[in-house]
């Protein structure tokens, strides 16, 4: 059998000539991924370093629940070095620069303490004199996936990835006060190992929501450049530039995937909601009542983006995807509070990507809430969409998605948390028809990529464990257990360990 991923590169350069040049770059560059033997070379010493790893984090697991085990290991502001709360306890949207960014120093509650030098000092006092916050990032992420289990057992059933981050806001208008105006950047860089990348997992598996689907591109870009607005008494602001929804719409605690779940259906459902990559658009979040966590919040953004490619001029084409939200967080302290929000999504049809003839417009709408009692968190969430398509021209494949699951916070008293989930999803039957029986260009295309489809919905389930290794490091053991995967007829189950490492500062 051929290599579905090169079937596709040789359809996109010769059928599909008359699309985007970065494009069609972007899908060489990830068969020279797939296709490179020399990557193997390193992933027996990763292996054997996350093992030894792992080894590390057991033996330290019983001296560090004796020592924590009378400690209250919340975070303290005033015993380490930070930057201003200036939210209070409003919960932190996961995956906002202004979350990395208050994050980008050390916690307590360790497994493995040590000192934690001046250079975090220095950053604060950096942003006391000149308004500019600095944060960086490294994370991890590889899986291994039994041959048996795979779709395509000729592309290698190991994926890793890494990605470094730097975080730079500065303030230079009314730091700290009403009216605050800040510019935001994020720059990446993005590599991968082992036989692909992680994003396609996907093909090779037939997972439905994939496993850690952000880590698509390899190489440098600008995810973030906007500048954010806020408005008197910090009740609300704007943000214009190049953006993303995911620091924007459907808030979730557990929805950071590069320290928590994999499974796109436990964090951000992008095969449901039209969530494409970042892109130029605006957005907002506003708090309307006094003295109340009730916030409403929402995005236009160009649909046409393809990550790791950027595209100042989208909007040209007039085609975008938009998002309104409405919530509240019921706070009762520092961590510990309760969540409702109502997500609604609508895209236009996109007008530029590889597969834009398979794009039709639609609707989609999400229910998600929480529910803390000390130390135990239930959540659930819900799903619906009519889009074909959506954002990215052919993510939005699902009609349905539901997921529930129960989390318990500082496990054994070490800072992280221990979380179980279990998710349905759907392929909209108008898909599934449309793949598994091709007659476009468009739907040939990602029917080799991505067929055949079951018609029956695949079942889930996800457990993980997020713990503070090192002040300034997470590590996330976790894995999935898939019953009758969406894009992967010929096997009615796969297993998906993976291990994770995010290393701050």
């Amino acid at each position: 059998m051929v290599d579905p991923m090169t079937i596709a590169y040789i359809y996109s350069k010769n059928v599909k000539s008359n699309q985007s040049f970065l494009h069609t770059i972007f899908l060489q560059n990830q068969i020279k991924d797939i296709t490179n033997n020399k990557v193997k070379s390193i992933i027996k010493p990763i292996s054997k370093s996350l093992l030894i790893l792992i080894c590390i984090t057991g033996a330290f697991i019983n001296q560090s629940y004796a020592q924590n085990k009378q400690k209250d290991i919340r975070y303290d502001a005033d015993t380490l070095p930070h930057y201003p709360n200036l939210e209070g306890l409003t919960p932190e949207q996961p995956r906002d620069i202004k979350t990395d960014l208050n994050h980008s120093f050390p916690e307590p509650g360790a497994i493995v303490n040590m000192n934690i030098g001046p250079y975090f000092k220095w950053k604060e006092g950096l942003y006391e004199r000149t308004g500019i916050q600095i944060g960086a990032s490294y994370h991890n992420v590889f899986s291994i996936v039994p041959q048996s289990h795979l779709k395509f057992p000729q592309m290698g059933n190991t994926a890793g990835a890494g990605v470094f981050a730097m975080d730079f806001k500065w303030t230079p208008i009314n730091k700290g006060k009403d009216w605050e105006g800040s510019l935001n950047v994020v720059m990446d860089v993005r590599h991968g190992y082992g036989d692909i990348s992680p994003m396609f997992i996907l093909v090779s598996t037939g997972i439905g929501g994939g496993v850690d689907m952000t880590n698509v591109w390899s190489g440098a870009t600008l995810p973030f450049v906007f500048w954010e607005q806020k408005f008197k008494k910090d009740r609300a602001w704007i943000r214009a530039g190049y953006i993303s929804p995911l620091g924007v719409l459907d808030f979730n605690r557990f929805k950071d995937n590069r320290v928590a779940f994999s499974n796109s259906a436990n964090t951000v459902p992008w095969h449901v909601l039209p969530m494409g990559a970042s892109s130029v658009g605006v957005a907002f979040n506003w708090k309307p009542i006094a003295d109340s966590e009730l916030y409403v919040s929402g995005i236009v953004q160009d649909n046409n983006q393809i990550g790791g490619i950027i595209d100042w001029g989208g909007l040209r084409h007039g085609t975008v995807v938009a998002g309104l939200e409405v919530g509240k967080h019921w706070v009762r302290g520092a961590n510990d509070f309760d969540h409702l929000h109502a997500t609604v999504m609508w895209t236009d049809r996109a007008a530029e990507t590889l597969y834009s003839d398979f794009s039709e417009p639609g609707w989609s709408v999400k229910v998600h809430g929480s529910k803390q009692w000390g130390n135990v968190v239930g959540f659930a969430n819900g799903a619906w969409s009519n889009i074909t398509g959506g954002a990215a021209g052919a993510a939005t494949l699902s009609d349905i998605v539901a997921s529930a699951g129960v989390a318990l916070l500082q496990p054994f008293n070490i800072q992280g948390e221990l979380n179980f989930a279990i998710n349905y999803s759907r392929i909209n039957p108008v898909n599934a028809d449309k793949l598994n029986n091709p007659t476009t260009e468009d739907e040939k295309f990602l029917s080799t990529l991505l067929g055949p489809l079951r018609t029956e919905g695949q079942w889930q389930a996800e457990v993980y464990w997020k713990m503070l290794l090192f002040p300034d490091m997470w590590l996330t053991p976790g894995a999935q257990f898939v019953m009758n995967p969406s894009f992967n007829p010929a096997n009615n189950f796969v297993f998906a360990p993976t291990i994770k490492a995010r290393y701050f500062f």
